[in-house]
């Protein structure tokens, strides 16, 4: 029984062991590629491909040693640790090929052309390198048929393989990933109404007439020049509207923004009050553009509330502390077709309630079906 069942144990054990070391070298060759992929960065060009090349046959010619450890992994491991320990430091050393011994530069080559193609496919030739370099270690040691020797020139023909396999797979996917950036920049773009690029959206001037006129009793009109971001707004005007310029800006040309129009009034007892008006260059794009500055909303803990009388309309609170003090925000939000209008009141009395807020918006809706909008 011992005769039958110790094969079957090793069997297990040696399984466990190739499993630790394969699962470790990929995962360590997959970092290494996307580390190198992020740090080399270079380009995708067919023209680099070539270059890459040579450069590895020159070195190798050249009899220039390649950048490496120089050393194979300590065999002490396996006395220091158990196994599973020690095969998943034996994997995650194997799976980079510097950290060993390299008899040629076509592992940095492989390296380079990766980068070419892409992080991701970098991370893929690390991956597949320290899963080959595994799987022939794992051939050429097998059986007990072959002697020491005999295992050698296995390994060191695998080896060889494994280099081979891995820079061939650079190549082909610095290939297609070159290929496909061709392709991109020679082939022409079709344009429809709904996925036209932000950049060919014709701007657009929003009738002032369009946009609340008056925000009720005590309220007076700020200047338009008083501030950024009021009267008629291109792209860039209307980014100035919130903190984050750039992120803004990119938001609105995601959404294909073509023009807007922005008033402010003040009251005595320091109230303000805001209306804005944005056209896009569809409802798909104003609609998008509410959904994005709602979810902003709720990422600034703002409180939500339906507005009467104002179709599909949104309502919002928010407490917020300004250079003067601690401010309270009410505004209301909703689409007409292509367009998105804002309303806020801002104050600071403790006691304000929306209704001032959902009044202008009654008021804005109005106005804007008034103009024909």
């Amino acid at each position: 029984m011992a005769e039958t069942v110790a094969p079957s144990v090793r069997g297990r054990q040696r399984m466990q062991v190739v499993s630790v070391l394969a699962t470790s070298a990929t995962a360590t060759g997959a970092l290494a590629g996307f580390v190198l992929g992020v740090a080399l960065g270079v380009p995708a060009r067919l023209a680099a491909v070539p270059v890459v090349v040579g450069a590895v046959v020159l070195l190798d010619f050249a009899g220039v040693r390649p950048l490496a450890v120089g050393r194979q992994v300590p065999r002490t491991w396996t006395r220091a640790f158990s196994l599973p320990t020690a095969a998943l430091l034996y994997g995650a050393r194997l799976g980079v090929g510097p950290f060993t011994v390299l008899n040629t530069w076509l592992w940095w080559g492989a390296a380079v052309l990766g980068a070419a193609a892409g992080v991701w496919w970098s991370t893929a030739v690390g991956a597949g390198f320290g899963l080959t370099r595994v799987l022939v270690m794992v051939a050429a040691t097998r059986g007990i048929e072959v002697d020491m020797p005999g295992r050698m020139a296995r390994l060191r023909g695998g080896e060889r393989l494994v280099r081979l396999s891995a820079a061939a797979l650079a190549l082909a996917f610095a290939l297609v990933a070159c290929n496909d950036d061709e392709h991109r920049a020679s082939t022409p773009t079709t344009t429809s109404p709904t996925s036209t690029p932000a950049s060919t959206v014709p701007p657009a001037v929003v009738d002032e007439g369009v946009l609340l006129a008056d925000a009720g009793p005590g309220f007076t009109r700020v200047p338009d020049d008083d501030r950024p971001g009021l009267g008629p707004l291109d792209l860039a005007e209307a980014a100035k509207a919130e903190a984050d310029t750039s992120a803004e800006r990119a938001l609105l040309e995601t959404r294909r923004f073509r023009g807007g129009h922005a008033r402010a009034w003040r009251a005595a007892d320091g109230d303000e009050a805001y209306a804005a008006v944005y056209e896009f260059a569809d409802a798909a794009g104003a609609a998008a553009y509410l959904q994005d500055g709602l979810v902003t909303l709720e990422g600034r803990g703002a409180a939500r509330y339906a507005v009467e009388d104002v179709a599909d309309a949104t309502g919002f609170s928010q407490a917020e502390r300004r250079d003067t003090g601690a401010v309270t925000s009410h505004g209301v939000v909703f689409t007409r077709g292509a367009r998105f209008f804002l309303v806020v009141v801002a104050t600071a009395r403790p006691d304000s309630t929306p209704g001032q807020a959902a009044a202008l918006a009654r008021a804005a809706d109005a106005q804007q079906t008034a103009s024909g909008g």
